[in-house]
């Protein structure tokens, strides 16, 4: 259930703020913000099977 509500969180707060905040990145920073949730989802993926 505390996965499920750090998902919510995420989603909900976490990246409509880093949107508005990386308004003058080039491309409005999305790229920025994939790269960060593709190398978290990398780093994260190997720890589930320790």
């Amino acid at each position: 259930m505390s996965a499920g509500v750090m998902v919510y969180l995420v989603l909900s707060e976490f990246v409509p703020e880093t949107l508005e905040t990386g308004e003058d990145l080039p491309r409005d920073g999305k790229p920025v913000l994939v790269g960060g949730v593709a190398l978290g989802v990398a780093l994260m993926i190997p720890l589930a099977y320790l």
